[in-house]
């Protein structure tokens, strides 16, 4: 059963099928790609997977992977 939309899971998979094992991660990934145009995350390789899957299926022309520093820092602007 997919407990998520379609486009979501071709997301998820696509960002595990370049190498991010982690299903949970991707699936956040995913989510944050499709409905969010930002993720927040620590994790470098997270990072590096879902800017190829987005750059490689033009997804979001605004998606951004920051860690929590950057946040803190485009917050206080």
């Amino acid at each position: 059963m997919n407990h998520h939309n379609t486009d979501v899971h071709k997301i998820s998979d696509q960002i595990r099928n370049i190498g991010h094992s982690d299903y949970f991660d991707a699936v956040i990934a995913a989510c944050s790609l499709w409905y969010c145009d930002a993720l927040i995350t620590e994790d470098t390789d997270l990072k590096r997977r879902i800017n190829i899957v987005n750059k490689d299926h033009n997804y979001s022309d605004h998606f951004e992977v920051l860690n929590w520093r950057e946040l803190k820092v485009q917050l206080s602007k």
